[in-house]
């Protein structure tokens, strides 16, 4: 049975159900101590438990078990894997044994929650509380606490293939990383380069207050409920908690500006707090949503389907005319795919989102090895061709089918385009309006991408974030010099490129190849 629960992290103005309505059919396993784990909702499709430990029916209504949050979880766990093989044996589902965690590790991944059950019969706020593995062997006070436990959750296994604590190796010498603050190429101090897994860091000014990280792509930049540890934010902030000493400042990492979890790339993040409000006071959007405050530039390098070879031409006039592109979107619409149009609708009874784009660029290397497009069709091609080898590489493979014709894709180009806007989805519907999606980009017909490692498996998309500009800031003349001072811009400039994404050996083979 599926719990009739609304949010446990919000408040309600009017009472909901008792306990007993709660817990009507739970299923009860024993734990221990004279107590049992009452649990319901492992049929949920959301994947969410809630668990609670009641003194086994019978014994002394006094008795008040002393049962761990681990011993509790670890139960549940132990029910809900006996489920899973039931579904396996009996309904033939397939098994992900990494999709469901043993309790240790969804404790690690911040999973799991403890809230006020009473509160949320009287309709008042449960004070939601995430748990951590320090919390392992703690008793909550049973009588009047509850476990929302999220026995399959989102995970973002990305993030264990940098080292978050090392620089880019592409930082060496004819590497693939380009710095410059001013008109110098910063040291890169050899102690932080990697030695097996790349580093993540492109950049660091501790003083500052910031660092420009290479961010793999799918990962987000903050938690969500079922998992708080495998984000920008808590990665690097545990790297930081081992490569600063106990005597250093205070910790502070944020994310100054929107990151979308699909991009990889150069993304900018924040260790002062002085820092982020420099990047709101100057490099954000203007209050009026149009125009930038300071001077940054972002530039993002896209590879994009090409439906019909027509369009190649289109996109590459609009690059040579250095046209801006405007588009519009509807900011209350609930679908997680956004429409994108030309013009405002007239009749809209609200302002629809502008959103500015600019193709910088057309086509991938340089000189005589530079490629305008990739044919990734079989019609003129048999099996071994590097038109369907291609193709099989970018999407995901199937079985005696060329995945670029399912999607009706006769090439893929690669473009470059400066954001000016800087909004959620906007590049991947504005590419899409013109009939030449991303790839990878299921949501707005670019298909399906994978990748993986270590028995791990995840979707990718062709779209990086390959150059980041802005103004150095400078401690304000007069001002404090560190924690409570002010940043302003300086005469300098940052400029930090990337110079491959993930897709470009395949480009680059097939160029060889043709």
């Amino acid at each position: 049975m599926t719990m009739s629960r609304g949010s446990s992290c919000t408040s309600a103005s009017e009472p909901r159900q008792s306990k007993d309505e709660l817990w009507a059919g739970c299923l009860e396993r024993p734990v221990g101590d004279g107590a049992v784990v009452q649990m319901i909702g492992l049929e949920s499709s959301k994947h969410i438990v809630y668990a609670r430990v009641i003194p086994t029916p019978g014994e002394n209504g006094e008795h008040h078990p002393q049962v761990t949050i681990l011993s509790a979880v670890q139960t549940m766990v132990d029910e809900e894997f006996d489920h899973l093989i039931h579904d396996v044996l009996e309904k033939k589902k397939r098994l992900r044994t990494d999709a469901h965690p043993p309790a240790a590790e969804l404790l690690r991944l911040g999973s799991i929650w403890l809230i006020n059950e009473t509160a949320y019969t009287q309709g008042e706020d449960t004070h939601a509380h995430r748990l951590q593995p320090k919390d392992a062997d703690t008793i909550p006070d049973w009588t009047d606490m509850t476990l929302r436990v999220h026995y399959v959750p989102d995970r973002h296994h990305m993030a264990h293939e940098v080292d978050w604590t090392k620089y880019c190796r592409g930082l060496l010498v004819g590497g693939n990383v380009e710095v410059k603050i001013g008109d110098e190429k910063p040291h890169v101090p050899m102690k932080g380069l990697p030695d097996g897994t790349d580093g993540a860091v492109v950049y660091e000014d501790e003083d500052l207050g910031y660092a420009i990280i290479n961010k793999p792509g799918g990962m987000p930049g903050h938690g969500c409920r079922s998992n708080n540890t495998e984000n920008v934010c808590a990665m690097f902030h545990e790297a930081l908690k081992e490569l600063w000493p106990r005597t250093h400042r205070k910790i502070h990492v944020t994310l100054p500006q929107h990151v979308d979890s699909e991009v990889e790339g150069l993304i900018i993040v924040s260790t002062r707090r002085e820092f982020a409000n420099y990047v709101s006071q100057y490099l954000t959007v203007g209050a009026d949503g149009k125009t930038k405050v300071g001077e940054e530039t972002k530039r993002y390098r896209c590879l994009v389907c090409v439906k019909d070879p027509a369009d190649m031409d289109k996109i590459q006039h609009l690059q040579e005319a250095g046209t801006i592109l405007t588009h519009y979107f509807d900011p209350k619409s609930p679908q997680p795919k956004k429409r994108f149009v030309r013009s405002q609708p007239k009749n809209a009874d609200h302002d629809w989102t502008e959103c500015k784009m600019r193709i910088c660029s057309v086509g991938s290397g340089a000189g005589e090895r530079g490629l305008r497009a990739a044919s990734v069709t079989s019609q003129y091609a048999d099996a071994n061709e590097p038109d369907v080898t291609l193709a099989h590489r970018l999407w995901k493979p199937e079985q005696d089918t060329n995945p670029a014709e399912r999607l009706g894709a006769e090439y893929v180009m690669e473009i470059e385009v400066e954001d000016l806007s800087d909004l959620p989805h906007q590049l991947r519907g504005q590419l899409a309006n013109l009939g030449t999606p991303i790839v990878g980009d299921f949501l707005y017909g670019g298909g399906i991408c994978e990748t993986g490692a270590h028995r791990h498996t995840w979707r990718r998309m062709a779209v990086q974030c390959s150059m980041l500009a802005f103004p150095e800031p400078k401690w304000e003349e007069g001002g404090e010099q560190g924690d409570g001072g002010t940043m302003v811009p300086s005469d300098q400039k940052c400029w930090f490129h990337l110079n491959d994404a993930w897709w470009t050996p395949y480009l680059d083979e097939y160029s060889r190849s043709v």
